[in-house]
C-alpha cells in the first residue's frame, strides 16, 4: 500500500523546546492500491478541496456500496487519532455512515458531508495494529451523494502527549498547492491567517476558533489563535516562492497559556 508519510514532532507543552515523542501522519487516498471499493463508484474532480488528485462519489442509493481505506500495514501497532476528508455541497448526503474498525471493534459513526468539506473531520482516537482488519468504511447507502476522499492516521500517541501541541513537517504539497492557486482555486492559500485554519482543522481547530495575524516578513508569519479556552502560537512559511503569489504553510503549533 502506499500511504503518505508526514512527519509529526511533538513539543513540551510548558518550555516548548523539548521534544517528546515523533508521530506520523499516514494519509491513504481513495485512489491508493490498498483502497477497496464495493457497488459502482466514480472518479470526480468537480467540486474542489479534495485530497490528493481526485475524490470518489456515488449517487444517493447506494444500497451495499462502500469504500475501505485499510490502517496501513506498515504501520507500527499503537493508539491514532483518525480524520476523514470529503467535499461538501447542497447534494450529498447529511447521513454518511463511517465505521472505524480497531482493538476495541467497529464504531459507527454518522456525518453530515453537506458542510465541512474541505477539511479534516476528526472520527476519533483508536488502537490499531497491522494485519488485523483494521480500517474505516465508508457506506454509500444515505440520504444524498456519498464523497469517499481520503482517511488519515496522526500517532502512535503516547498517554502523556499535549493535545494540539504539534509540528508539522508537512511540506510535501506544497508543489500542489502551488498548482492549485496559480489555476485559480484554493486562493485562501495566500494568506497566513486562512491557511492556518485550513491546516489546523487537522488538530482540531474550527471555524469558530479566532486567529489573528500577529506578524508576517520574508516568507515567515505567526498567527495567534484561540481555541477551546487555551492560546496557540502558530508558525508558517512560504516554503517556494516569496512575497504576494507564494503559498503559505504551517510548520509549527505551539500551546501558549490558558485563559
Amino acid at each position: 500500500m502506499r500511504a503518505a508519510y508526514v512527519l509529526v514532532l511533538l513539543v513540551a507543552t510548558l518550555s516548548g523546546l523539548v521534544p517528546v515523542a515523533l508521530a506520523d501522519e499516514l494519509v491513504v487516498d481513495d485512489a491508493d492500491p490498498g483502497v477497496l471499493t464495493t457497488g459502482s463508484w466514480q472518479a470526480s474532480t468537480s467540486t474542489p478541496g479534495f485530497y490528493g488528485d481526485g475524490y470518489l462519489f456515488h449517487a444517493v442509493g447506494g444500497g451495499n456500496a462502500s469504500v475501505r481505506w485499510p490502517f496501513p500495514s506498515d504501520a507500527a501497532s499503537g493508539r491514532y487519532r483518525v480524520f476523514a476528508r470529503w467535499t461538501g455541497g447542497a447534494n450529498r448526503a447529511s447521513t454518511a455512515v463511517y465505521e472505524v474498525t480497531a482493538a476495541g471493534g467497529t464504531t459507527k459513526m454518522t456525518l453530515d458531508q453537506r458542510t465541512g468539506g474541505g477539511k479534516w473531520r476528526e472520527l476519533g482516537n483508536f488502537a490499531f495494529g497491522p494485519g488485523q482488519g483494521d480500517g474505516v468504511v465508508l457506506s454509500a447507502h444515505a440520504d444524498g451523494a456519498v464523497i469517499a476522499d481520503a482517511v488519515a492516521w496522526v500517532g502512535p500517541l503516547n498517554a502523556d502527549e499535549p493535545e494540539h501541541s504539534v509540528e508539522l513537517g508537512e511540506l510535501s504539497g506544497t508543489t500542489r498547492f502551488h498548482r492549485a492557486v496559480d489555476a485559480g482555486d484554493e486562493p485562501w492559500r495566500l494568506d497566513p491567517v486562512e491557511a492556518a485554519r485550513a491546516d489546523t482543522a487537522l488538530l482540531g481547530f474550527d471555524a469558530h476558533d479566532s486567529m489573528q495575524l500577529v506578524k508576517a516578513s520574508e516568507g515567515s508569519a505567526l498567527v495567534r489563535a484561540q481555541h477551546a479556552g487555551t492560546g496557540y502560537d502558530i508558525s508558517l512559511i512560504q516554503p517556494a516562492r516569496l512575497g504576494p503569489t507564494g503559498v503559505w504553510v504551517v510548520v509549527a503549533v505551539k500551546r501558549g497559556v490558558r485563559r
